[in-house]
């Protein structure tokens, strides 16, 4: 039982030291005037406000914020791509799962792939050969 009681009495000495009482006023001082503890980009916290609409049930929002073409192309696919293309030249553009990455990729995605195969001195393809895949 001691052993608790000098835990609590531990907790209770951390929390009355100085350090956290000059973070506590520091971080006040420096809100002042915020209503957000975090910045939100204003066209994301439009967005997000939008959501909260009486008019948008939680599914409308919940399918809206998690939907994949809701948000940009992992880098990830764009490297597993060029990666392909670095690995097997143009012919790799073909293959089943790179047209499967290529499918996922947004506009900025595939301008990025071809500048990139350009670079490589290879003629880029993707501007108009793959379109959007349509949504269910």
């Amino acid at each position: 039982m001691r052993a608790i009681g000098d835990a609590l009495t531990t907790r209770a000495d951390a929390w009355a030291h100085l350090g956290w009482k000059e973070a506590a006023e520091q971080y006040r001082c420096d809100c002042v005037g915020r209503v957000v503890i975090v910045e939100i980009e204003p066209e994301r916290l439009h967005r997000l406000r939008r959501l909260m609409q009486p008019g948008i049930s939680l599914q409308q929002a919940y399918w809206e914020l998690t939907d994949p073409f809701n948000r940009p192309t992992p880098a990830v696919v764009v490297e597993a791509v060029m990666l392909a293309v670095r690995d097997r030249g143009l012919a790799a553009l073909k293959e089943p799962a790179t047209v499967e990455r290529l499918q996922r990729c947004d506009v900025v995605a595939r301008a990025e792939i071809n500048q990139r195969i350009q670079k490589l001195g290879l003629k880029p393809c993707l501007a108009t050969s793959l379109a959007k895949p349509s949504q269910k």
